[in-house]
């Protein structure tokens, strides 16, 4: 016990260094920093989750619900192929064609219900974790359409669930619970400090006073950030950050996204993102020895190894294409830990409540 706790304290502290690390470079190489990260740790992060994941059921009550949000991740991606295909002179026609046919109907509900299909895919998993007759389960998990129907034509719900949750929420808030459930569970003090940690380095962030004299983007970088589709999320945050004068202002004077980007607030969210993906990264390679995703099956890692050299290669090639070719995997990786994200909110709250009863609350509540 007295070496796990050594290891854990370890850990806790080597990752308090990892996360002074990807604020230095987060507030230096806002943009680089995250297409780096994105592009070269993010392909082995989520093949060796997957792998860790379906090693452990899921953290679901029953292991074949993964089918549930596979399904609904291969929904996102036949939207997002359907969205290219519309744009592509070489199946721009095609496309017409089928939107007029038999298929028009289908295909349109692929195109207005996309946000909703992650909305599914979270809630779910909170079905999958907490209720154990499975056909009251899939149930509730089929009742949840209805909102979900109702919701689609509100922009604070696409945000939230198209853009936030799947993105920014899956790489620092959820990556924040870990580490507290982590802290609550082991109740050690570099558990805290590393949980603190975290919330002073985005603090610091919002805090500093950076210049966009010194981020002004190159072309060629400016392309590239173009092309990973990201500058939606720097939009979204920034409308929620942004005083309302700020917006107004901008909306005013129709400024490009070349110039929004170089904005002082949209830089420093740029240097969030670029800290939060990165530490994301760093903190799942830095539990190796605590949590063992590295324990699958040598074909898995004969795969995964591939899969990671493939995506680079495709990254550096073209950014768009590496893109393209890893959004199932990366969605799909993210659809596959809600139920451990929920798992780690139950146990948040069952540790807390435990302080206040004298830990009877939290029998078993450690156990994945």
């Amino acid at each position: 016990m007295a070496n796990l706790k050594l290891s854990l304290n370890g850990v806790n502290y080597l990752n308090i260094g990892l996360m002074f690390i990807s604020l230095v470079m987060a507030v230096t190489f806002p943009f680089e920093l995250f297409l780096f990260a994105y592009a070269v740790l993010g392909p082995l992060h989520y093949m060796t989750e997957i792998g860790w994941l379906h090693n452990r059921n899921y953290f679901a009550l029953e292991k074949r619900d993964f089918i549930i949000p596979t399904i609904l991740c291969t929904f996102i991606g036949i939207s997002m192929l359907l969205g290219l295909a519309d744009g592509w002179e070489s199946t721009k026609e095609m496309m017409v064609s089928l939107r007029a046919g038999a298929f028009g109907s289908v295909l349109e509900l692929f195109d207005q219900y996309s946000t909703s299909f992650i909305f599914l895919a979270f809630t779910s998993a909170i079905f999958m974790v907490t209720v154990k007759n499975r056909y009251l389960r899939y149930g509730l998990i089929l009742a949840m359409i209805v909102p979900a129907y109702f919701l689609e034509s509100y922009k604070t719900y696409q945000n939230w669930f198209a853009i936030f949750l799947p993105t920014i929420i899956h790489v620092s808030l959820f990556t924040a619970l870990f580490i507290l459930f982590g802290a609550l569970k082991s109740k050690s003090i570099s558990g805290y400090l590393s949980f603190g940690f975290y919330f002073l380095c985005v603090a610091l962030i919002f805090m500093f006073d950076l210049d966009p004299k010194k981020y002004i983007l190159s072309e060629e970088l400016y392309i590239t950030y173009q092309k990973s589709t990201f500058a939606s999320l720097n939009i979204g945050l920034w409308e929620v950050l942004a005083p309302t004068s700020e917006i107004k202002s901008v909306e005013a004077a129709g400024m490009n996204l070349f110039k929004f980007l170089n904005l002082k607030l949209v830089l420093k969210i740029q240097a969030f993102i670029a800290f939060a993906y990165t530490y994301h990264y760093l903190n799942w390679f830095s539990k190796t020895e605590i949590i063992r995703w590295h324990d699958v099956s040598k074909s898995w890692l004969a795969v995964t190894g591939v899969v990671w050299i493939v995506s680079v290669s495709l990254y550096y090639y073209d950014y768009r294409t590496g893109l393209l070719a890893l959004f199932f995997i990366s969605m799909l990786h993210v659809f596959l830990e809600f139920p451990l994200n929920v798992q780690s909110i139950i146990g948040i709250g069952k540790e807390t409540l435990g302080r206040f009863t004298g830990g009877a609350a939290v029998a078993g509540s450690g156990k994945k």
